[in-house]
């Protein structure tokens, strides 16, 4: 599993590596110059760093976008391996970036710990990556995943104000970045992690159903 891993890490190319490098740096930038108003936390690893695995997820571990899909999809013995093992080679790698962001900006801001911080990404980006990894075997055309990812987040970060409606906190992706007023910010990422879950449940009957030309 590992040698596979590592062969869809290569395939991503060194883009990926140079794009990711210039986000972290960015990041760690915004820990240094930004002042005490900001919860960096909340904004680099809640809302950020989650939108940049979505967006990697899509453009580097794309799928039916893959010029080569056709012959893949022919050959493979398992279609949804192959998904899931190029969604995770590059899910692993943004979150050991992220990990390592978390560590640096530590260093420079004592806004919680690492442990926090976990919990603002890993759920929320596993919840938009997921549903990117989703779109990406639904399309064929190039960059229509990143497009769905981005246009669900963006409408996620503007619709702050439904969560002055009950049970909306439950489900609101950004809910520490929001204010997390009734401290139901576990129960928020169990039930996002919860929809990635039934998101890849989705991605196997997709693929299991076939049907891709």
């Amino acid at each position: 599993m590992l040698k596979k891993l590592k062969g869809e890490i290569k395939i991503a190319g060194a883009n990926f590596f140079l794009v990711s490098g210039a986000f972290a740096a960015f990041l760690t930038a915004l820990a240094i110059l930004a002042g005490d108003l900001m919860d960096y936390s909340a904004v680099g690893f809640e809302v950020l760093f989650p939108f940049y695995t979505a967006m990697a997820a899509s453009e580097w571990g794309k799928t039916r976008a893959d010029r080569n899909f056709p012959v893949i999809a022919a050959q493979s013995p398992s279609m949804f391996s192959w998904v899931f093992l190029r969604w995770l080679a590059i899910f692993a790698a943004t979150g050991l970036l992220a990990v390592c962001c978390m560590l640096v900006s530590g260093v420079f801001r004592q806004e919680g710990s690492v442990w926090e911080m976990l919990l603002f990404y890993f759920p929320t980006a596993f919840f938009f990556s997921s549903l990117c990894a989703l779109a990406g075997i639904l399309w064929s055309r190039e960059h229509v995943a990143a497009l769905a990812g981005g246009l669900l987040w963006l409408t996620a970060l503007f619709t702050r104000g439904l969560l002055r409606f009950p049970g909306v906190e439950y489900v609101y992706p950004f809910l520490q970045f929001a204010g997390d007023q009734n401290r139901v910010l576990v129960w928020n990422k169990g039930i996002l992690t919860a929809a990635g879950l039934l998101t890849w449940g989705g991605i196997w009957l997709k693929c299991r159903k076939g049907l891709w030309f």
